[in-house]
């Protein structure tokens, strides 16, 4: 019966193992450097796509509290008419 170690020692060190386990080496190195910068393109464009809405949607809620804001101003200057003219008005 021929010992099988020896010949596992030799396919270990053949020229076809040293090329496979380099290219495959190589790959995946290809493959997390290509990972990383798939991550990392989506991970800026995600975060610049959330900034572009919080910023809309900070502009819009500006806009929608600003004419809330409106109808007070011109009660706010009803009010101060209406005080003015009772205090510049003489008692009787």
């Amino acid at each position: 019966m021929p010992d099988t170690g020896k010949h596992l020692v030799y396919a270990y060190h053949s020229i076809a193992a040293s090329t496979l386990r380099s290219a495959g080496i190589r790959i995946a190195l290809l493959v997390f450097i290509a990972t990383f910068l798939a991550y990392f393109h989506f991970f800026q464009a995600t975060k610049m796509d959330v900034l572009d809405n919080l910023i809309m949607f900070s502009k819009e809620r500006a806009d929608r509290e600003k004419e809330l804001f409106f109808p007070v101003e011109d009660n706010l200057k009803l009010a101060q008419q209406g005080i003015t003219d009772r205090l510049e008005k003489p008692l009787e």
